[in-house]
């Protein structure tokens, strides 16, 4: 059987909704060089079943790339085909003091740098902050101990960091 990977159709699609402030949208930032973060966008995606980097953003930056084993077929919910994955990045992002290397799938992902999935998610289990004021916290305990600095718990929206806290 051939792997499948999935992604929203929104995310994709660039157009993720009428009102973009009612997406996951967080700015981040990616290691492209030694000692040289890039801002990056960022789409939390719980349709999406991996992590995705946007071609274009690999072209720009000349990241090295990886060949996966045999291609990964990416599919939308429908079954619809959207691509064949063939190359994957091994990406240092980080959103405020939680910085994590993330195996990114290369793609082309509209609009977004980076599509963080459900096994970004699964590893580290955000606490995701709906209503006005969107946000995310770290607060597991494997994230204090390997992502976040000084072991803080953090806790960011999408334009600034609202609190840092000790556990």
């Amino acid at each position: 059987m051939t792997e499948v990977h999935f992604v929203s159709s929104a995310s994709i699609g660039g157009k993720p909704s009428k009102d973009f402030s009612r997406q996951l949208e967080f700015p981040g930032s990616a290691l492209t060089r030694p000692d040289c973060w890039q801002p990056i966008s960022t789409l939390i995606d719980t349709g999406a079943s991996a992590c995705f980097v946007n071609q274009s953003w690999v072209n720009q930056h000349r990241l090295d790339t990886m060949p996966v084993a045999k291609p990964i077929r990416l599919s939308l919910a429908n079954g619809g085909e959207v691509d064949k994955l063939t190359q994957a990045v091994d990406l240092p992002v980080r959103h405020g003091s939680h910085t994590h290397n993330v195996l990114c799938y290369v793609t082309n992902i509209g609009k977004y740098d980076v599509i963080l999935g459900m096994n970004w998610m699964d590893y580290h289990q955000p606490a995701l902050h709906f209503g006005d004021q969107r946000s995310l916290t770290f607060a597991k305990a494997g994230c204090k101990l390997n992502c976040l600095h000084e072991g803080l718990q953090r806790r960011f929206t999408k334009t600034e960091f609202v609190t840092v806290t000790y556990n």
